[in-house]
This record gives structure tokens, sequence and C-alpha cells, in this order.
């Protein structure tokens, strides 16, 4: 079964985060008052 993290806004701590979660199989669900869809999608992130 595949688990799913959110993330409340992709600073430069979080955006760590997402990246170091790859690697876990898991899905990325963000939220950010100024999205940048970008880099979002490098991330698979669900915005």
């Amino acid at each position: 079964m595949g688990q799913d993290v959110g993330i409340l806004g992709l600073g430069a701590i979080r955006k760590a985060v997402a990246k170091r979660k790859k690697g876990f199989c898991m899905r990325t669900l963000a939220y950010d008052l100024y999205p940048y869809d970008a880099y979002a999608e490098h991330l698979f992130a669900d915005l």
C-alpha cells in the first residue's frame, strides 16, 4: 500500500524533505500560498 505525505509550504527545508521522500514511493500532497507548478511537477506533488 502507498502512503501519503502532506507538506504545508514549499520553502527550502520542505523542498529538501520532498526530494528525500521520493525514494520511499510516497505520494506528496503540498500546499503553498504561491505555488510554483514547474517545481511541483518535478517533485511529483499534487498542489
